[in-house]
């Protein structure tokens, strides 16, 4: 009785009812034809009642849903297939349980992935500081003889600049993750993204004897960020320069259809341990054959900047060593 529609609910019946009644006295009815009257009036009553009693029992039992969801709770499933207002509201209730349900998942996930990033970067970076504090301190030496005090302000700013490369590239994926980056749409050719891409390794790529070449249709034109993708492509050739042995050859190969641009770069290196290929573009994963100097994100980088344009990479084994394919797709307006 402490629900106000059912208290509302009774007083229009037994005021339904005592109208009813005086209007059948006032018309001198039948004593019978009174208490089939009563009879009826009060079936209804109990009926409308019962009706209301069990409306607002499905309405209590979805308030307790919503507060073990507001708990936590997403494993419930109150799919109601009756008709019916009510039945409407449970079918909604469960589709917002099950979008709860995969954003908590994805919270979760997003958290451990965190986690593990920042595990990931202290340890990447307490390396090469560790190593030049040491050094630092050995340089403060008055005794020390001029050749090793060379060597270690060699290899300190050797450090220096893998640690700003590092902390350069993990800015990158911060961006591309939080979706910070502004994609440029530009008209460039394969031939100058290539250019822009091979120009910052000539010189080490000379200085190791192995031969950069471009083969195919260089002549297409591709809409995307120049910027960013020829950093991409770079990565990818740094990383075939680096496991060609001197005297080798990188290849860029172009292929040009309806459907999409595509471009095989391929080495003449030992190619991809088969235990490594799922993994190499994961973040901070370092293959059997990585250098010394690998951290495990430059192929990872490349991969999240084309994904971003409507571009896919794959990588794998071909006879001659390792090959990497792009593909840019065309949209079609």
């Amino acid at each position: 009785m402490k629900n106000k529609n059912i208290k509302c609910s009774i007083l229009i019946w037994l005021l339904g009812t005592t109208l009813l009644l005086c209007g059948l006295f006032a018309l001198h009815a039948a004593t019978e034809i009174l208490l089939l009257c009563t009879f009826a009036a009060v079936l209804f009553g109990i009926l409308w009642v019962g009706s209301l009693w069990q409306h607002n029992r499905k309405i209590d039992q979805l308030c307790v849903y919503l507060r073990r969801i507001a708990n936590g709770q997403y494993d419930l499933d109150i799919r109601d297939n009756e008709e019916g207002s009510l039945s409407k509201l449970k079918n909604d209730l469960c589709k917002l349980t099950v979008q709860l349900r995969e954003q908590a998942e994805l919270l979760k996930k997003d958290k451990k992935y965190l986690a593990d990033a920042l595990a990931d970067i202290s340890h990447q970076l307490k390396t090469p500081l560790t190593s030049m504090m040491v050094m630092a301190d050995l340089l403060e030496d008055p005794a020390l003889p001029e050749a090793q005090r060379q060597t270690f302000l060699s290899e300190i700013s050797h450090a220096l600049a893998k640690t700003q490369w590092l902390i350069e590239s993990l800015l990158k994926m911060a961006r591309l993750d939080a979706d910070a980056v502004l994609f440029s749409e530009d008209h460039v050719s394969a031939a100058a993204l290539i250019e822009s891409a091979i120009s910052p390794l000539n010189i080490r790529a000379e200085l190791k004897n192995v031969t950069i070449k471009t083969e195919g249709r260089t002549d297409a034109i591709l809409c995307c960020d120049k910027s960013w993708t020829a950093e991409a492509i770079l990565n990818l050739l740094k990383n075939c320069v680096e496991h060609t042995p001197s005297g080798g050859t990188v290849t860029i190969f172009c292929i040009n259809n309806p459907l999409h641009f595509e471009m095989q770069i391929t080495d003449t290196g030992t190619g991809f341990d088969p235990n490594d290929l799922p993994h190499i573009f994961e973040r901070f994963y370092r293959g059997k054959d990585a250098t010394s100097d690998s951290v495990g994100i430059g192929l990872a980088l490349s991969k999240a900047i084309l994904n971003r344009q409507n571009a896919e990479i794959f990588a794998q084994n071909v006879p001659d060593g390792a090959q990497f394919i792009l593909r840019f797709y065309k949209l079609i307006l």
